[in-house]
């Protein structure tokens, strides 16, 4: 009986962590048009492409500064129909512990809905935003890792059963690589050689289309038309 308890109290354990750590990096797309009609104020929101600070109060300006731009300049902050101030951060951060803070009017203060915490070199209290793993930002289609010059292949949709690629770099074989799925999100990496390569996506078998984050088209051999990149 002991046993089954220990084994019922490991199991919901281990949901709390995974849900906890769901809540930290989203799999989700922000549609950044929606912004402005943000009601109320949140904890740093980790999304596929970026990172959302919100702040709530009655202020003439909000600015965030932090060392995830090295505390090098002040970023101005906007303000949706309900009051609610907001910086969305679009670019890469590697995995750690970043801090930050507010301006407000001129004076510097925490984010009043974010209780992590933690002191800089100098002994000041910060906001902390913590990032477990490496910030990809999925603004465009396919992106590229640096370190092992990668490029990851994306998109959403949520009723495919399936997802292929295809294009020049495997001779059109649309049933050589399929595309891993975490909820609505689809990737696929493949490691390209120099040159320049059309491709398109198979969905279910039965409906191709173009990237719809590569603004890059042109038409291929058969005179269709096809995404395109470049791999330098």
């Amino acid at each position: 009986m002991k046993k089954k308890y220990l084994v019922f109290i490991i199991i919901i354990i281990s949901i709390i962590v995974l849900f906890s750590f769901e809540m930290n990096v989203s799999s989700i797309i922000l549609d950044e048009k929606q912004l402005i009609h943000l009601q109320e104020a949140k904890p740093p929101q980790i999304y596929k492409n970026g990172i959302l600070f919100t702040y709530k109060a009655n202020a003439k300006t909000v600015y965030i500064s932090g060392s995830f731009v090295k505390w090098e300049k002040l970023i101005p902050m906007e303000q949706s129909y309900f009051g609610v101030w907001y910086y969305f951060h679009k670019e890469a951060l590697p995995a750690g512990d970043y801090l930050y803070k507010y301006k407000v009017d001129n004076f510097w203060v925490l984010d009043p809905v974010n209780s992590e915490v933690a002191r800089d070199d100098y002994d000041q209290v910060l906001s902390l935003l913590k990032i477990p793993v490496n910030l990809i930002i999925y603004d465009s289609s396919p992106v590229r890792d640096k370190k092992t010059n990668e490029y990851m292949f994306w998109l959403e949709n949520s009723s495919a059963q399936s997802i292929y690629i295809y294009g020049d770099f495997n001779n059109w074989n649309p049933f050589q690589y399929r595309l891993s799925r975490e909820g609505n999100f689809w990737f696929i990496r493949l490691k390209l050689e120099r040159g320049r390569y059309g491709y398109r996506y198979v969905i279910d078998f039965s409906k191709e289309i173009l990237d719809p984050h590569n603004e890059n088209i042109l038409v291929n051999s058969a005179n269709e038309p096809c995404s395109i990149i470049y791999v330098p």
